[in-house]
């Protein structure tokens, strides 16, 4: 997770731990929720694309870096709520890992279909702190994650307990083999296909440990009426962790009206119509944005378009800046 450059130590204070028997309960404060929003932009969008390839497509493509990054994320809906959920999963796994690092092979960015959720596990990450040498401190965590952000009959942490037998029986190992397949195929960049056979086969090697858990992401209004009547899973076969999140990180981190593009990702096209907007503000004109892909500057009561093809933009095309550091 570290090509994320997220400070995973400073992100690891944003949650705390209101119950840890027999279940865990992790709530995220409205407060932190005010900046969280803000500073996980990026990392979110590197999830699904990262910074090289981003680079590279515009490169080859000259098409701008949110028109890409566009056609990498879901439409609002169960998808992006999902995502939404499975990211939020794999980043609290990281924190609370960290000094320790963990090796994602972030299965968002493998998508056939950018519509629907990704297959197998959802949520696969590996802790191999001697390696390239196996030891016994290695191991394995596969997560089931459930979301549920607006009230509703449905059942996250139920769903997500069940889901996670599934792992536990046949479905983590077909995900470990379809990473495989696919790290032969196109190539992983952050796991290795050494790494994986090191659980797919794990005869001949130190034993290592797997942990299977059951994630509901839940907003923090919802979260009481859900905890009644839960039964918790036996915490030997796999663990039950609750995340309630503040609504205002949701609908900020996956509503806004501006995305930020480094002139390292942008095409020559878009870097001259940046440096006119920003001449055009320094003599007094008023530039208005109209929409994600079309910037009109305003000279009395003639806008003129600077940019932009006239494609209808994703809405989630505005959800991640994507500035980079």
């Amino acid at each position: 997770m570290l090509e994320l450059e997220l400070d995973f130590e400073a992100f690891g204070e944003v949650f705390s731990t209101t119950q840890s028997s027999p279940f865990t309960v992790i709530e995220i404060d409205v407060e932190q929720a005010a900046t969280l929003a803000d500073r996980l932009g990026v990392p979110v969008r590197r999830c699904y694309i990262s910074n090289p390839i981003l680079r590279v497509r515009v490169a080859e493509t000259s098409v701008s870096a949110r028109a890409i990054v566009g056609s990498k994320l879901p439409d609002r809906g169960s998808t992006m709520a999902g995502d939404f959920g499975e990211i939020l999963t794999a980043l609290f796994h990281a924190a609370r890992e960290h000094p320790g690092v963990v090796l994602d092979p972030k299965k968002w960015r493998l998508k056939q279909d950018r519509t629907k959720p990704s297959p197998g596990s959802d949520v696969v990450q590996m802790i191999l702190p001697q390696w390239p040498v196996a030891s016994t401190d290695d191991r394995i965590i596969c997560a089931e994650v459930k979301t549920k952000s607006t009230p509703g009959g449905s059942t996250p942490i139920a769903s997500a307990i069940a889901d996670s037998e599934k792992d536990s029986s046949r479905r983590f190992v077909k995900t470990l083999n379809w990473l495989k397949e696919r790290a032969i195929d196109t190539g992983l960049s952050t796991v290795s296909i050494e790494q994986l056979d090191r659980f797919i086969h794990p005869v001949g090697h130190p034993k290592a440990m797997r942990e299977f858990r059951a994630v509901a992401v839940i907003c923090a209004s919802l979260v009481a009426d859900e905890l009644v009547g839960v039964m918790p899973p036996p915490p030997n076969e796999r663990a039950l962790i609750v995340i309630s999140v503040p609504g205002s990180i949701r609908q900020r981190h996956f509503g806004r009206d501006r995305v930020e593009l480094s002139p390292r990702v942008q095409p020559a096209c878009a870097r001259r119509s940046s440096r006119r907007t920003k001449s055009l503000r320094r003599s007094g004109h008023s530039v208005r944005s109209t929409d994600s892909n079309t910037r009109s500057v305003s000279c009395g009561s003639n806008p003129k378009s600077l940019q932009g093809p006239s494609r209808q933009q994703s809405p989630m095309t505005r959800c991640f800046p994507l500035s980079q550091s």
